[in-house]
């Protein structure tokens, strides 16, 4: 199995999406194996052609927060982990502090993200 630090995309500036818009309402969490549902998630998400990847070198975790009343909602992904047989991409939800200053408007903050390819299990989890 590969260790966490080898799961992590050399280049996060090109292999890393986020925002705080697109078309998820309910929180979803997806691991994206192939082309196909890559295109599948990325129409839904953005009705957007897919960015192109090799997904014989890459998977892609993906998680969209679903509508929030405000702005300042984020996703960060941490270090992936080892868990038994599993590798996890483990991801934490930022929210604004009370009383910071948020943008009033309806959001769906997300982040998509590359890793390396793993022959392992791979499965989401948020840490709290």
């Amino acid at each position: 199995m590969e260790s966490p630090a080898e799961l992590e995309a050399l280049d996060a500036a090109v292999r890393e999406w986020r925002g705080s818009s697109c078309a998820y309402s309910e929180p979803v969490a997806r691991v994206v194996a192939d082309a196909s549902e890559w295109r599948r998630l990325w129409n839904d998400a953005f009705s957007a052609p897919a960015p192109e990847v090799d997904f014989s070198k890459y998977f892609a975790a993906a998680v969209f927060l679903g509508l929030r009343a405000t702005g300042g909602y984020s996703v960060e992904f941490l270090p992936p982990a080892v868990e038994r047989d599993a590798v996890v991409v483990r991801h934490r939800t930022r929210s604004p502090s009370p009383g910071s200053f948020v943008i009033q408007a309806l959001t769906q903050p997300y982040a998509i993200r590359l890793y390396r390819k793993t022959p392992s299990p791979v499965r989401i989890s948020e840490v709290r």
